[in-house]
Formats: C-alpha cells, structure tokens, sequence
C-alpha cells in the first residue's frame, strides 16, 4: 500500500476498510477484469494504438451486508470504454483531485498495455498488464469481437453477481 493510502486509512477507519475490501476482492477478480478489459477495447476492430488511447473504467460498491466471500465483497455498478481524455473528465467530475488526475494522465504505458480503472466509493485504482504480443488478441474474429464487446460490462456484472471470477486461463472462459 502506497503513503498515500496508508495515511488516509490510519485517518481515516472506513477508508481503510474499503482499502481491504477492493484489495480482498481484486485477490478474486484481477485476472477477470484484465480478460474483460481486453475484450472491451475490440482489438480486432480497432486502430493499432487502442491500448495507449482508451482504458476501462468499472465503477464499485460495496455490498450491504457485506459477505465474507471475497468474490462477493463488491458489486459492479457499471463499465464502460473511455478515450483518456474522456477519463480525466469523469474523474473531475466525480471530484477527483487536479493533481492525481494529471498525475494519472502522464503514467500512459504504451500500445501494448492495458489499463483497467476501477471507482469504489470515491477510491480510484489502476490495473495494469502489458503484452509482448498482441497478434492472437487482435486476430479474434471481427464479428465476434464486435458482439463481445458491446456486451462485455453485462457479462461481467453477471459474473460478479454471482460471484464467478474466471480460473486464470489464457483462453478465457466469458460466458457462464
């Protein structure tokens, strides 16, 4: 956890109890929101540079009563694909500091990097993964990587709802 964080949970009881809770569930779900991040961008449809220009943003909370199951900790409230500048907006809107949006902004990591952004209750976390190779994602089926995703953000809610994050396949497993 970074001082930042860790300064505002000793200050602040709930904001360390959200901290544990996102990284409790992110134990769960990383490799699902990667795999579903990826299939949002529509590679096979998209220009070259997709990864370095738009990112995935998946808005949080959490669940009353809380479960002790980690994968049902969080629920999904929404996601969506946004170019970067697009992002920086929504975070100002949701009040986010000018600092830690710029600071934000400049960590762009290329055309071979995925980035997933997740909001929980006012907490904004990144997810990263880059690819040496992205040829096999990016020679998926046109139609079908169109289909996948316009429905992505559904599956995925579905997926969490139920508590079902995907085993870490390199394949993927979408749909339940």
């Amino acid at each position: 956890m970074g001082t930042e964080l860790r300064k505002a949970a000793e200050a602040d009881p709930d904001v360390g109890d959200l901290i544990g809770t996102i990284n409790k569930w992110l134990s769960c779900w990383r490799a699902t929101l990667m795999e579903f991040g990826i299939t949002a961008l529509d590679l096979p449809n998209s220009p070259p540079d997709r990864l370095a220009t738009h990112t995935v943003f998946i808005e949080l909370e959490r669940r009353d009563p809380r479960p002790s199951n980690r994968a049902t900790m969080l629920r999904m409230c929404s996601g969506s694909v946004f170019s970067r500048e697009e992002l920086c907006d929504v975070l100002r809107d949701a009040d986010m500091n000018e600092e830690h949006i710029e600071n934000w902004k400049r960590d762009n990591r290329g055309d071979h990097t995925l980035q997933v952004n997740l909001m929980c209750e006012g907490h904004f976390r990144s997810l990263w993964v880059s690819f040496r190779n992205l040829a096999p994602r990016q020679a998926v089926d046109k139609k079908v990587s169109k289909v996948l995703s316009k429905t992505w953000a559904r599956v995925l809610r579905q997926r969490i709802e139920l508590g079902r994050p995907m085993l870490d396949s390199p394949d993927g497993d979408f749909f339940p």
